[in-house]
């Protein structure tokens, strides 16, 4: 039985689409068969507005609505919005990290320790020190002159920072101390050194602490979470400790970057002084932890670029995509837990010689010669130290460009719309994308009066629409998935409540080589819906499914073989 001509929602995965390019798309796959015309006109709805495309010349279309969503959250690109879209990421990312996982009879989990220590204090605690370079010159102008440009920048970046969580607004007290603490020496020349010694002590240690309670989260999720999959505790597990490397290593860029300044400020004397006291306070060798720290940041970001090559070389199935992904979440925490143990171990050696020592001198001299020569005599050697220790950001570099781009942007919607605190600007992405998509359902099945509604989905779009089919009760709606994440990602890594079940008739179809889809389609979660059925298309990629005639062949039959469609 032939099915009358059916009406389509199409919603399209992470990616910047253009309005107009889905039907484009949807137009060339449905014209396998023959030429297809279409007339193309905005649609406005309710405060949104849709492409739609009337399709007079196939027997089986009728129209197709278009929902882009790409707009709500779109790549960053200049660097000011760069670093607040990732700090907007790295809150969703411990946020999720937490959410969902059971303690018996824990209220209070770590996780939400560590995430608030994370935002109020991790993010922070280098900037009282910093301010007091100021404080060992002998310049009344130059020292108020440096104190107010600490307190500045400190105050601008908790400003930018402060919608994205509500404890990066802590940062206005840090700005505040820091100010405090690199003005009073103005009143009280004495207090230059005790006030540095307090500042690097609360630098230090808030950074060992942290570093405690972030192992500790991770052995809670891994020994006491409940009802919950070994690669999802791997994956909160991957989204605690990913942003405590990342912000690691941009705090040595903050580094580099303020005393490479403070050399254009002040005298070479001054950096000397500032640079003996404050080498003179720090708990732990300098030189050591950075190296320490820096390869390892460094290895977990190599790792994490195996499986991200087999995506853009396209020489693997999705499974084993998907396989070395999780090979790789397996390995991360034994690199944290070398870090760590280099960390306690090298302590008692420290205290029973009283003093930091350079871990090798082949760390410093290199850089030093790199960077050119300095006036100060300890400046370069801590400069050197914290340039060799950035260098750990090297091997995330490539996800700033090219398909490691796409990749990153994928993982950023993602995190943002599982987050349902997350956004960016004051629009929360969840409830914007799906409150697009829902309108667009609803003008469709408005004018189709009764008649079949199908949607079609691909990748992200899947899990927008899934959820909003969950929410309603609508008439004649079938649900077709391309590539979807459902199964293969969010299920799988972040737990089986991430996205709803629509009750709705489901088909699902995907490509081997889909790493979105995993290459399996929805494995070993058969329960999905009450009529369910899912096919493979063969060897591919995940893109351009809707210009696939393919795909276009397989919704058609799929409809046909259900009578009651036009019932």
């Amino acid at each position: 039985m032939k099915t009358e001509p059916i009406s389509i929602v199409a919603i399209h995965g992470v990616g910047n689409r253009k309005s107009g390019e889905l039907l484009t798309a949807a137009a060339k796959g449905l014209s396998a068969n023959g030429e297809v015309s279409l007339a193309t006109r905005l649609e406005f709805f309710r405060g949104d507005q849709y492409q739609r495309a009337v399709i007079s010349d196939h027997p089986s279309v009728a129209n197709v609505f278009e929902v882009t969503w790409d707009d709500l959250s779109p790549p960053a690109r200049d660097p000011i919005r760069l670093i607040i879209h990732a700090f907007s990421v790295v809150s969703s990312m411990l946020r999720l990290a937490d959410d969902g996982v059971a303690f018996a009879g824990c209220r209070l989990s770590l996780g939400k320790i560590y995430r608030w220590m994370f935002m109020a204090l991790l993010v922070w605690c280098i900037y009282p020190p910093i301010a007091m370079i100021g404080a060992f010159d002998t310049s009344t102008s130059r020292h108020i002159f440096w104190a107010a440009a600490v307190f500045l920048v400190t105050l601008l970046i908790a400003w930018l920072l402060k919608p994205y969580d509500r404890n990066f607004r802590f940062g206005y007290a840090w700005a505040g101390a820091a100010l405090v603490f690199a003005l009073f020496p103005l009143i009280d020349k004495a207090s230059a050194s005790p006030l540095l010694k307090i500042s690097t002590w609360a630098y230090t240690s808030f950074q060992g602490l942290t570093g405690l309670v972030l192992f500790l989260t991770i052995g809670e999720v891994w020994f006491r979470s409940k009802n919950i999959r070994s690669e999802q505790k791997l994956c909160r597990m991957g989204l605690l400790y990913l942003p405590f490397a990342l912000i690691s290593g941009v705090g040595a860029i903050v580094w580099v970057g303020w005393l490479w300044f403070a050399q254009q400020v002040f005298a070479a004397e001054t950096v000397s002084a500032w640079s003996r006291a404050y080498l003179k306070q720090i708990s732990y060798d300098l030189a050591f932890m950075e190296s320490v720290l820096g390869v390892g940041v460094a290895v977990c970001a190599i790792l994490l670029l195996w499986p991200a090559h087999a995506i853009i070389q396209d020489k693997q199935s999705g499974a084993q995509v998907h396989n070395r992904l999780v090979w790789v979440l397996r390995m991360l925490p034994w690199v944290l837990i070398a870090v760590a143990v280099l960390y306690w171990v090298h302590l008692p050696l420290l205290l029973e010689h009283g003093e930091c020592v350079a871990f090798k001198t082949w760390i410093e001299q290199p850089l030093a010669r790199l960077m050119g020569r300095y006036p100060s005599s300890e400046c370069p050697r801590i400069m050197s130290i914290y340039a060799a220790s950035a260098l750990r950001l090297v091997p995330f570099l490539p996800w700033l460009f090219g398909p490691f781009r796409t990749l990153l942007d994928v993982v950023g919607d993602v995190m943002l719309y599982l987050d349902g605190d997350g956004h960016l600007s004051r629009e929360n992405i969840r409830i914007a994308t799906r409150n697009r998509f829902r309108k667009a359902l609803l003008l469709a099945t408005q004018e189709a009066q009764g008649k079949p509604v199908v949607i079609i989905a691909h990748s992200q779009g899947t899990v927008i629409a899934a959820d909003v089919l969950s929410e309603g009760d609508w008439a004649n709606v079938w649900f077709v998935s391309l590539g979807s994440p459902i199964g293969s990602l969010y299920w799988r890594f972040m737990g089986e409540n991430t996205v709803a079940r629509p009750k709705y008739p489901w088909l699902n179809l995907y490509r081997d080589g889909d790493y979105i889809a995993g290459g399996k389609g929805f494995g070993d979660h058969r329960e999905v819906s009450a009529v369910f059925h899912e096919e493979s298309l063969g060897p591919g990629r995940h893109g351009d499914y809707f210009e696939d005639p393919e795909v276009w062949s397989r919704v058609i039959k799929w409809l046909d073989s259900h009578p009651e469609i036009n019932s």
